[in-house]
């Protein structure tokens, strides 16, 4: 009886909307909002902490049935721009990025190597077995190209790439773990048959766009264009400027040598 009053007291569009209201008023105050969140995070921990609630529930979720439900109700979410958009602009909040890294090195941090060694080989496993498959490579290619269409994207990707190449401690970070992978012998084969791989599979799809007169006359059309010659002309200066340097450098760290081993000599 309580349900089905309920079901049609919330089929009342003003009570449905009066009802919103309140609650958006309540969720406004920060007060209300930091205590529901701790509440809501204390029993959702106490549950998780149970390992029968636990199982139970990662039980429900693997059902074809859930899955199915959760996939269709994200596929709708997705497809309406304006809950697509709130979406998107919820999750690239610096705050929300600050809290997922976090979230997820700890959760990382709490695997064991042999986990993390078996994620990585998964994840490599289904990279080579996507990249791979041309149908995926097409899709990917053309999303990839879609979003490099978009200007605001590439200023977005841009200034992030900059924003991390000037912090010191990323640097520092990035050179260590690259210095860590290229002392390991195996690590170093793998990418050497890597880029040969890759050398030749980029050789073959030239020659291939090369032979094919429509796509040749277009690649010759965009190289001569005022645009691509100022680039190439901008590029090959500032190559030519870094040589001039580098050979500047080395015959002052020439003379700095033979004058130390003049003064050696005395």
């Amino acid at each position: 009886m309580f349900v089905a009053e309920l079901t049609a007291a919330w089929a009342d569009p003003v009570l449905r909307a009066r009802f919103t209201a309140a609650i958006k008023a309540r969720w406004a105050d920060p007060d209300f909002r930091a205590k529901a969140i701790a509440q809501r995070k204390a029993v959702a921990s106490a549950m998780w902490a149970d390992p029968d609630f636990r199982a139970r529930l990662q039980a429900a979720h693997n059902t074809a049935e859930s899955k199915a439900r959760m996939a269709h109700v994200a596929r709708a979410m997705w497809t309406d721009p304006i809950m697509r958009s709130k979406l998107i602009a919820a999750m690239n909040t610096a705050e929300v990025k600050i809290r997922k890294s976090a979230s997820h090195k700890e959760v990382w941090a709490r695997r064991t190597e042999e986990f993390k060694a078996q994620a990585r080989a998964r994840l490599a496993a289904e990279s080579r077995r996507t990249s791979a498959d041309p149908k995926h490579r097409a899709l990917r290619s053309a999303a990839a190209k879609k979003q490099n269409a978009d200007p605001e994207y590439r200023a977005l990707q841009s200034a992030s790439a900059r924003k991390r190449c000037a912090d010191p401690e990323y640097r520092a970070r990035l050179a260590a773990a690259l210095k860590k992978k290229w002392a390991d012998p195996e690590y170093r084969d793998r990418h050497s048959a890597a880029m040969k791989e890759s050398k030749e599979m980029q050789a073959t799809l030239a020659s291939a766009r090369w032979a094919d007169p429509t796509t040749r006359d277009r690649l010759i059309a965009s190289m001569n264009t005022t645009e691509a010659k100022a680039i190439r002309s901008a590029a090959q200066k500032e190559a030519w400027a870094r040589r001039k340097a580098e050979k500047a450098k080395a015959a002052q760290a020439g003379e700095a040598e033979k004058s130390a081993a003049a003064k050696a000599g005395q």
